[in-house]
C-alpha cells in the first residue's frame, strides 16, 4: 500500500437484509449461505494482487490491485 503507482479497489461486502434469512431458515442453513458466499469469493479473490477478509457474520471485505473498476463491478455482480 505504501507505493502509490498502483491501482487498488477496496471493496466491503455485506448480505442486504439477512437477518430476515436466519429468521426463517435458521442459522444452521444461514451458515451454509455464508460459507458458500465465502467459497464463491476465494475463487474469484485469491491470488496475486487480491486480498480477501471475513470481517465477521454476514460481511467481508476485498482488496484488489490493478485491473479496471469496470473489470471488477463485472465480478461482483
Amino acid at each position: 500500500m505504501r507505493d502509490g503507482s498502483g491501482t487498488r479497489f477496496f471493496c466491503y461486502c455485506d448480505f442486504d437484509k439477512f437477518k430476515p434469512f436466519n429468521d426463517r431458515y435458521g442459522f444452521q442453513n444461514g451458515d451454509l449461505a455464508i460459507a458458500l458466499f465465502a467459497s464463491l469469493l476465494r475463487h474469484r479473490f485469491v491470488g496475486e494482487g487480491k486480498f480477501l477478509g471475513h470481517v465477521g457474520g454476514d460481511e467481508f471485505f476485498v482488496g484488489v490491485t490493478g485491473g479496471t473498476r469496470a473489470e471488477l463491478e463485472d465480478v461482483l455482480t
